[in-house]
């Protein structure tokens, strides 16, 4: 008989070579730890300029200092204490709600014209990554709630403006 005997023995009297359960269970493991941490990447808010410019809204016309301090820019919050700010917000009148019109996007900086509910504004806001991420960075003249943090500079607009031109149709 030149197959393996009854008792899992090869003719040669070599024992076939039993599955490696070790490395099964580590590859097993691995793969766990894997599939989970890219699932985990994958399901972490990750949140566009618009969710945060709506945030910022809604923070700053229900009075609430301390989100609205939150979605600041690090650069305009320097500038800008945090009682001077609940100070000035309890004035600014913002409405609830508005229209993102338009979203230009150039590497960690997004300008957002937004039409507001009510009177019918048209504003450019600028906003700029912060990780995962935006935060507020430039404020419309209409929307200045404090001179000293208005940090906007047109010249923004323009580099947008010259890079869609650039863009074929």
């Amino acid at each position: 008989m030149d197959g393996p005997t009854a008792g899992g023995d090869r003719p040669d009297g070599r024992r076939p070579p039993s599955l490696p359960w070790v490395l099964t269970i580590v590859s097993i493991a691995v793969a766990v730890l894997a599939t989970s941490g890219f699932v985990y990447l994958l399901l972490k808010r990750t949140v566009g300029p618009g969710t945060i410019l709506r945030d910022f809204y809604q923070a700053v016309h229900n009075g609430d200092c301390d989100a609205s301090y939150d979605l600041l820019a690090h650069t305009v919050a320097e500038r800008v204490e945090p009682g001077d700010w609940c100070s000035a917000i309890q004035q600014a009148g913002y409405p609830a709600t508005f229209s993102i019109e338009q979203t230009l996007l150039v590497d960690d900086v997004a300008v957002l014209t937004v039409e507001e509910a009510g009177d019918g504004a048209t504003l450019d806001w600028g906003l700029e990554r912060a990780g995962r991420s935006w935060v507020v960075r430039d404020f419309p003249a209409q929307r200045d709630v404090l001179r000293a943090a208005q940090t906007f500079r047109p010249s923004v607009l323009a580099m947008f403006a010259r890079r869609i031109s650039d863009v074929p149709s």
